[in-house]
Formats: structure tokens, C-alpha cells, sequence
């Protein structure tokens, strides 16, 4: 009569146990889950950085090919103001 008793019993201790391990792997796999869904997220931020960093340089570079032309306008406008000043210099000395 005791053996089918000690039985059940050993059979509740090891669905209990049987439950608690299987709630603890269920409970590292989900955060397994989440720092692996953290990492996914920051890579993606870090790729969107990097290639809005290159889309920068891209964009800066194609800005560079008419600095000349800003460069070219900004010597044309300061001739006759370098001249005028030298002129007014001139003047005062000689």
C-alpha cells in the first residue's frame, strides 16, 4: 500500500522539478532572446551610421568639384578691393 503512495509522490516531485528547470531554460532562452535582439538592433544602427557617414563623404565630394568655381569668384571679387587698398597706401606714402 505505501509503495504505490512513495510512487505518486516521487512521480509529483519529478513533474515539479521536471517544471521548475524547464521554466528556468525557457527563462534564459528568452533573454538569450533579447540580447540577441539588442545586438540586431545596434548593428542595424551601426550599418544606418556608417553609410549615412559615407553618403557624408559622397555628398562632400561631389560639394568639392565646384569649390574652384567659388574659389575662382572669390579671387575676381578681391583683385580690385587688393588694388584699391594698395592704390589708397600708395597715395599716403609717395
Amino acid at each position: 500500500m505505501a509503495l504505490p503512495l512513495i510512487g505518486t509522490a516521487l512521480g509529483l516531485v519529478g513533474d515539479l522539478a521536471g517544471n521548475w528547470m524547464k521554466g528556468k531554460v525557457d527563462k534564459q532562452k528568452a533573454e538569450s532572446d533579447v540580447k540577441v535582439a539588442k545586438a540586431k538592433a545596434e548593428a542595424v544602427v551601426y550599418q544606418k551610421q556608417a553609410t549615412g557617414e559615407i553618403d557624408w563623404d559622397i555628398e562632400s565630394m561631389k560639394g568639392s568639384q565646384s569649390s574652384w568655381k567659388d574659389e575662382w569668384l572669390t579671387v575676381i571679387f578681391s583683385i580690385p578691393l587688393v588694388m584699391k587698398v594698395h592704390n589708397h597706401h600708395g597715395k599716403m606714402n609717395g
